[in-house]
């Protein structure tokens, strides 16, 4: 009985460990193609608000690592290019400002499917403030 308790312990491990490795594949694959932006909050000391600033924005990730970034569609602002990493849960966007200092922000996708993804930017200085954005696949 204990060694048949010890087997499907083992296949139970196994096979959670397969399935992680494949849904981090997924997610990298998953995210791939353009994405516009239905909805943005920016929550500070604990109050959440709307952050009008951000929708309408439309981002396009290629599976080369590189993220093209509609900055301002209203305003016809020519597109920004950076480049991207998804490690785990964490999407790493670096790019050149118009200063030509390198910048980095850093997210984390709290949802990712088919037709919705989710980032969530916290701010370095105060944990509890952080913009909320959610995309929606473009077809």
């Amino acid at each position: 009985m204990k060694k048949i308790t010890k087997v499907l312990t083992l296949l139970l491990f196994v096979a959670s460990m397969v399935s992680m490795t494949a849904c981090k594949k997924a997610d990298k694959d998953l995210i791939l193609g353009s994405w516009k932006c239905s909805k943005a909050t920016i929550t500070e000391f604990g109050i959440s608000a709307p952050y009008p600033p951000a929708v309408g924005l439309v981002w396009e990730f290629k599976s080369d690592g590189t993220l093209i970034a509609d900055l301002v569609p209203e305003l016809d602002i020519d597109n920004t290019t950076a480049n991207y990493v998804i490690s785990g849960t964490q999407l790493r966007v670096s790019y050149i400002d118009l200063e030509g200092d390198m910048e980095v922000e850093y997210f984390t996708i709290s949802e990712l499917t088919n037709s919705k993804l989710t980032l969530v930017e916290v701010e370095d200085e105060f944990d509890d403030d952080y913009l909320t954005i959610e995309f929606v696949r473009l077809q």
